[in-house]
């Protein structure tokens, strides 16, 4: 995160989380990517996002020892996905 803390100096909390009893946790810590499995020649999985709360199905490839390809999308939709690259 670049800005791990909110305006008061405190930890960012997780407030869209769609479980309230989550919301107060924070941010840093957070499992974002969970049911990775491996499906011919790429990973497939889900990405929490906690700047809307949703989880969505995602796609994803290693293209080098620093950088992550990613296909997001929702209700089975790929085609209506977007790239993402991580670093």
């Amino acid at each position: 995160m670049k800005e791990p803390n909110d305006s008061n100096g405190n930890p960012k909390k997780d407030l869209k989380n769609p479980d309230n009893y989550l919301r107060t946790n924070p941010l840093i810590g957070t499992t974002i990517l969970t049911q990775i499995e491996l499906c011919v020649n790429k990973w497939e999985g889900k990405l929490y996002n906690p700047d809307d709360g949703r989880t969505y199905s995602c796609i994803l490839s290693l293209q080098s020892n620093d950088t992550l390809q990613m296909r997001v999308y929702i209700l089975g939709l790929k085609f209506l996905g977007k790239h993402q690259t991580w670093l």
